[in-house]
This record gives structure tokens, sequence and C-alpha cells, in this order.
């Protein structure tokens, strides 16, 4: 009777286990205590509560439940004018009518087991309910006698359908894996929370005794009844299990080519995804994938690791990435793949990565482990700590830096040392912007481009796990704007002072950092153009109860009237910082891809974040209120919304393009603008042309081309090596 003796996997997916007899019924059959945080409130919701519970009574186990009151629309707008009290007992009162309705043989008895084992005190059960929202906490923690703990969390709920039907995902933590304490203790300390009745905005009431009498009502009278009702649930339950495992066997038959197909690890890679791995090794370890949004580089790069491990081991690899969400999505990736990694950033979870990356340097080089992995920071990852430990390796080294033209800055320059026998870059952009010596670093320390998967082929090439093209369509609208009077005198100052600093500074290759804020604040000046709101405001009114799923690039100083016109709409809606914490960025992230039907957000306002590498493919609206010029950020920007997603058919994007009045300007320093112009051209021509729309944009430019005489410079997308 111990967890630690369980094989457990890092995660499960039900699309490829049987994550019932998998998971579920032997950790419940091995635990003593089983806390739980589930969806819905409903006869249905404490179906599956019951599976594996014989052997967990007979290990005198007792379960904590917490579910979520499910309430119609005119309970939320009747909670205003009656007490929550009522309302609780409102939804008791249909749950308790619901009981004797229920058709579903294997939930019947279920219901049954349960109602035994309220009787005997094995369980305990709690509601929540929640203003405005749904209570969507899914969280899963179990004990055994010896102290061991294994926590759960992802989408499946503590339903017949989340076990057994849907397409569910959940990862696990395990105590007896030392770099996992920090997940199960923040799931501990969040069940207390709620259990004790101190979430903010979350009530927690006991069931009523009203609740408990009709569940005993239908109960088992004694423990025989009791244990011959518990086998004929888990006939019923494998009868039910082994459909759907032939059902799945059947349909992955039907739906994928074995030939284009290899798995790694768990991992399935495609002919393309080889190919990118086949040509960094034949270029001697090195080089860049180039791959768009969505295309899988990251699982190309964790099937490059595999390879790497079973011809190269021991080998220690590291994998740079800029800012904490992404470590940690690394993380989690890795881990469900059947990959251990360990984390290094000033983030408190890896407080103590000095010590672990020492250790583990030690092992590896040793020889006492096949591979070791470290995910970190940009900033850690150059750090003289980081570097001073990782100059010890004795043995084979990967470096992998996700989002490479990040490694190119002169302040993380210093962590592309020599020291990594193998390197491979990452990116759908890998130059950097205004930063010639950059590109060059980074292209002689990693090679060339082993590897493309460009934009366009990712937009029409059928992904053969969803039958679709690897990322979705899109309608592109440019909106033209003008600047005020007063900004537009602000704006043509700045641009004679540009001009004269331009020509002072012409023949002189020092970097002129006064030439640099005047070309900030000139931006600052577009960017922030007043009028602007009243175009966002006929987007809004024409988008209607449309307005969600949607991220709003902004500057700070819009935040607040871009507020105010939300309100407006109607809308609900969080900012995105890059301030905040990494809790607080995980649950906005989460809330937002719930939706507002779900308790989330319709619109997430983003400042200086949300350009790379985090995954929302729920979004499908992007309003570009604050630009860039700079490819790489308009590039990443728009791959946020193409991941395709269940009823998402294509993105629509909203483009501000705001065009100076340049009458009386001198003819020199109109020309100069004139390549500013070219510039912000080029970012439209870059959106419009894969675009569904594109010669409906095109007209809405037709002046602007004529006027300034633009080139309309689209660069070749390559594929392939």
């Amino acid at each position: 009777m111990s967890l630690k003796k369980l094989n457990l996997k890092y995660s499960y997916d039900s699309d490829d286990c049987d994550i019932l007899n998998d998971f579920y019924i032997p950790v419940l059959s091995n635990a003593t205590s089983y806390k739980r945080i589930a969806g819905f409130f409903s006869s249905n919701s404490l179906a599956v509560a019951a599976l594996g519970l014989s052997q967990f009574i007979k290990n005198e186990g007792k379960i904590q439940l917490i579910s979520n009151i499910v309430l119609s629309r005119e309970d939320y707008q009747k909670i205003k004018e009656i007490s929550e009290e009522k309302i609780f007992e409102n939804a008791e009162n249909a749950f308790i009518e619901s009981l004797d309705q229920i058709e579903d043989e294997l939930i019947k008895d279920h219901i049954k087991m349960l109602g035994w084992m309220l009787k005997n005190n094995h369980l305990e059960m709690k509601v929540a309910l929640v203003k405005n929202g749904i209570y969507h906490q899914k969280i899963g923690i179990l004990e055994d006698s010896e102290k061991n703990v294994v926590s759960f969390s992802g989408s499946d709920n503590e339903t017949k359908k989340g076990w057994l039907d849907n397409i569910e995902e959940f990862h696990v933590f395990c105590s007896w894996r030392p770099e996992e304490h920090q997940h199960i203790n923040d799931n501990v300390t969040r069940f207390e929370k709620f259990w004790n009745n101190e979430a903010k905005r979350t009530k927690v009431f006991p069931i009523s005794d009203a609740v408990k009498r009709e569940i005993i009502r239908i109960a088992p009278v004694n423990d025989i009844e009791f244990e011959k009702l518990s086998e004929e649930v888990a006939r019923k339950l494998n009868e039910t299990c082994k459909k759907k495992r032939e059902s799945q066997d059947i349909t992955l038959v039907q739906s994928i080519d074995s030939k284009n197909i290899v798995p790694t690890n768990n991992l399935i890679l495609r002919d393309y995804q080889k190919q990118a791995i086949d040509a960094w090794f034949n270029n001697d370890g090195k080089g860049f994938f180039r791959m768009a949004t969505g295309t899988g580089k990251t699982e190309t790069a964790i099937g490059l690791v595999h390879q790497l491990i079973e011809k190269k081991k021991p080998i220690f690899i590291v994998i740079a990435a800029q800012g904490q969400s992404l470590v940690d999505q690394w993380i989690v990736k890795l881990k469900s793949y059947g990959f251990s990694s360990r984390g290094a950033s000033s983030n408190p979870s890896h407080s103590n990565w000095q010590k672990e990356l020492a250790t583990k340097i030690m092992g590896i080089s040793c020889g006492y482990e096949d591979y070791s992995i470290f995910v970190t920071t940009y900033q850690t990852f150059s750090s003289e700590k980081f570097l001073a430990l990782v100059n010890k390796i004795n043995c084979n080294s990967l470096i992998i830096c996700d989002e490479v033209h990040h490694a190119g800055a002169p302040e993380f320059r210093e962590g592309l040392v020599e020291k990594y026998k193998y390197r491979l870059g990452l990116s759908a952009t890998p130059e950097r912007w205004f930063d010639d010596e950059g590109s060059k670093y980074i292209d002689s320390y990693f090679g060339k481009v082993v590897f493309s998967f460009s934009m366009r082929r990712a937009m029409h090439d059928i992904n053969p796990s969803t039958g679709k093209p690897f990322l979705c369509s899109y309608k592109y609208y440019p909106t033209l704007v003008d600047l005020t009077f007063e900004e537009n005198e602000e704006y043509l100052k700045l641009t004679k002072e540009i001009g004269r600093r331009y020509n002072f500074n012409k023949n002189k290759n020092s970097d002129d950092s006064a030439l640099k804020t005047l070309i900030f604040r000139r931006t600052a000046v577009k960017n922030n153009a007043i009028l602007k709101l009243d175009e966002l405001e006929k987007i809004f009114t024409e988008l209607g109860d449309s307005l969600k799923f949607c991220i709003i690039y902004c500057s700070g100083k819009q935040m607040g009237e871009v507020k105010k016109l939300l309100n407006r709409s109607k809308r609900i809606y969080h900012e995105f910082t890059q301030y905040l914490n990494p809790k607080q960025r995980e649950d906005i992230l989460r809330k937002f891809e719930q939706g507002r039907a779900s308790g989330g957000y319709d619109v997430l306002l983003a400042i200086d974040c949300l350009n790379e590498g985090i995954d929302l493919p729920s979004a499908k609206i992007g309003i570009f209120l604050e630009n860039s010029q700079n490819p790489i950020e308009f590039i990443q920007r728009r791959g946020r919304l193409l991941r395709p997603s269940p009823g998402k058919d294509e993105a629509i994007f909203f483009d501000f393009i705001v065009i100076p009045n340049f009458k009386g300007l001198d003819p020199n320093y109109k020309e100069i603008e004139g390549k500013e112009i070219q510039k912000e051209f080029n970012r439209f021509m870059e959106f419009a042309h894969l675009s569904e729309n594109t010669q409906e944009s095109l007209k809405k430019m037709q002046n602007i081309v004529s006027l300034y005489n633009l080139m309309i410079n689209i660069e070749p997308e390559e594929d392939g090596l």
C-alpha cells in the first residue's frame, strides 16, 4: 500500500492512454486520503469519485470533495437580490430532485456507493459558490500511510465523462521527486484555502443534512451489499474501457499513416521534423530551426534531445528561454514526454538552482546519469554564477536557445560559451532587428539555418493529427488614423531633429543614443495617437458580442482609455504586463482560455508582452493599437493568434496605421520620413499578403502607396533544407 511503488508518469492524456485504469484506480487503491477539487456539483459529478474505493475503504481512507454549484443565468441575476445561502439552498433542492431522474445505471451505482461512504464517514463533501463565474479549480491530492503524496491537476472533472469519455489531460507531481515539491505544496495550500472557506471570491458550504439523507437513502444497507455493488461497478467499467480502447485503436489506424511517424519516447515525430533533426546531425550538431509558430519546433527539439541522448550519453543539456513563463512551459512540455528537468532562474521556486546544478554537473560528468536537463532564463544563463558551473562540465553538452534572437543581445552573449559542443537555435525569426552585430554573432555561434518551415506552408499544409492546417487562416483590416494638429506638429518637429542628428552622425560608426531617443519619442507620438481611440470604439461596436478571445496590444498611456471603452462595451478584461509574477500570469492566461462563458475573460490588454512563446490557441482577435516596426515582434504577435482551436475557423487582425501630414516639410527630411513609412508599409504587406482579404487590404493603402512611391517588399519564404 504505497504510492511510491506505482510507476507513475509525469502526465496523462486520455487520447493516448486509459487514464482510469492506468492512473486513477491504482492511486486510489493505494491511498488513505483523497482531497479533490472538481468542476461541477450534480449527480453526475459524484459518479466516478467511487472508483477504486473498495480497497481505499479497506485502507480506512477518507475523501474530502469540493464541487461547484451549477447556477442558471437567472440564479446569477438573483444573487444580488437574495442571499447566497438561498441560492445554495435552491441548487441543493435541484440536486436532490435529479437523484431520482438518473437513467445511467453506472452513475446510479456510483451514487449508491458514495451514499454508503457518507453513511460510514469515508466521505465529506463541500460545495463552492462563485459570484459571477464558475469555480473552475481541478486538483487532486492523495496520500498513503507512509506520507507519500501524489497531486494531479489539469482538465479532468470528477465526472463519468471526464474520466471515461472526454479527451482530458493532467499533470502528476510526486513527493519523492524533489523538483516537484513546490507544485505539491501549492496544490495543498490551494485546497486548504478553499476547504476552510478562506478564498476571496469563493464561498464554500458544507452540504446540508437534507442532501446527505437523500444520498444515504439509496446506499447499500450493509458491507456485503456494498462489496457486491463494487464488483458490479468494476465489471461495467472494464466493459466500458475495453470498448473505448477498441474504438481508439480503430480510429488511430484509420487517421494516421504509420509511414509518416516514428515514436520518440512517447513523442510522435512527423516526416518534416525527422528531416530537420537529420539535417542538424548532418551539420555536426549545430544550426537553426526556423519554424513558424504552431509547427512543433519545441517537439522537434525534444525529439532531437532524445536522439542525442541515445547517441552521445552522458550529456548535459541547457535550454535558455526568454522569461519565467516560457521556462515553466518547457519544463511541463519535457515532463509530458518523459524527460525530467530542473529550472534555474531568480524565481523563488528555483532558489536552490546553484546547488542542484553543481550536483547534477558532477553526477553527469562522472557518468552516474545518462543525461541532465536544466531550463533557464537568458538572464541566468548568461550570469557569472551559471557560467562558472557550466565550465566544470566534463562530458558532451548541448545548448538550445529558444527564440534565439534574444541570445544575440549584448547582455546575453556571454552565455554562448564554447563549452557547449552541440548547439541548436529555435525561432520563426532568428535575426536581430537593428543589430547586425548581434545577428552575425549568433550566426557564427550556431551556424546556418538547417531547416525551415514557413508561415505560408503552415497555413496550407495539413496537420495529420487534426486533419486541418497547422495554423488557421486570417483576415487583416488596416485602419488608417490621422494625427491631431498638435500631435502632427510634435511629430514634424522630432522628424527635423532626427534628420539633423542623422546628418551629423552619417559618417560615424558610433552608437548614437541621442538619435535612438528621438526616434523612440517620435514612435510614441504615433503609438499614442488620440484618434486611434475613436476608431477602436467603432471596432468594438462593429464586433458587439463577438468581442471575445481578444488580445489588445496597447501602450501604458492608452490603457486607461481602452478600459473605459471596454467597460462601456460590457466586456470582461484583464491587464497582462511584464510585471506580473508567474502565478498571476498563469491564472490570467488560464481564465482567458476559459472564456467568459466559463468565468474567464473576454479580452487581455497586453503591454510589452504576449509577443512570443506563450500558447493561447483560443485567441482569435488581435487589435494592434500600439505598433512596432520590428518584424520579430509583429510576426510573433501574429503567431499568437493563428494556433488552431475547436470552434476557431479563422483569426482577425485590426492594425492601426498612422500617416502624418507632411505639408511644408523640407524635401530632405521628407526623404527620411519616406523611409520610415516604407518600414510601416513593410509591416502592412507582411500581414496583408498571407491574409484571406489581401485585395481588400491593398485598396485601403492605394493612395499612400502612390503618394510615397512605396515598394512592395516581401521576403521569399524557403522551406526545407
